[in-house]
Formats: structure tokens, C-alpha cells, sequence
């Protein structure tokens, strides 16, 4: 995954920021730096506060398997949708 800033003006690109990841997504914060979301495994999410410069700060990581997140833009609340599946669920017996 890479993360880049555009200008508007003059539409000049530039790459600030590289990891390796399976999938990923940048939300601007108040404070102008970027928060990413980092999926390092298909289901593990690890947090990063990106400063425009390209530092990376490492928040932390979720410590269950996760399917969404939302993180308010002053890091104090985070909504996790995690998913515990049972695919082999039909194969089960109800005794009564």
C-alpha cells in the first residue's frame, strides 16, 4: 500500500508513505496528519498516524479478527465490527 498527496493546483503527485499490507484505507484528522488503517493479515488491523512529512507513528493493533472499523477524528472512540463464525454449524444435532 501506498499513500501519496496530490496538489490541487498545479496536480503534482508525491509518495510519502509505503507498507506492505492486504488492504488499507487514510482518513484525514483535525490535526492535518492522516490516520491509516492497515490490514497486515486479511483479518488483523493495525493503526497508524501518518504526518504529511511521512512519519509513522504505530497506534496499535485490534487483538481480535476484524471485519470494519470507524475511528472518531480525535482517536478517542473506535467502533469494531468483528464476525465469529461457525461454518461447520449445520453439520451440528439439536437433542432435546
Amino acid at each position: 500500500m501506498a499513500v501519496g498527496l496530490v496538489t490541487v493546483p498545479d496536480g503534482k503527485f508525491s509518495r510519502i508513505w509505503t507498507t506492505f499490507s492486504e488492504n488499507g484505507a487514510v482518513q484525514w484528522l483535525r490535526d492535518g496528519s492522516m490516520l491509516v488503517h492497515e490490514w497486515d493479515t486479511p483479518e488483523s488491523l493495525t493503526y497508524f498516524r501518518l504526518q504529511v512529512n511521512g512519519t509513522a507513528e504505530r497506534l496499535g493493533s485490534l487483538p481480535r479478527p476484524v471485519t470494519n472499523s470507524m475511528v472518531s477524528q480525535d482517536l478517542k472512540k473506535v467502533f469494531v465490527l468483528t464476525r465469529d463464525y461457525h461454518g461447520d454449524a449445520w453439520v451440528s444435532k439439536v437433542v432435546r
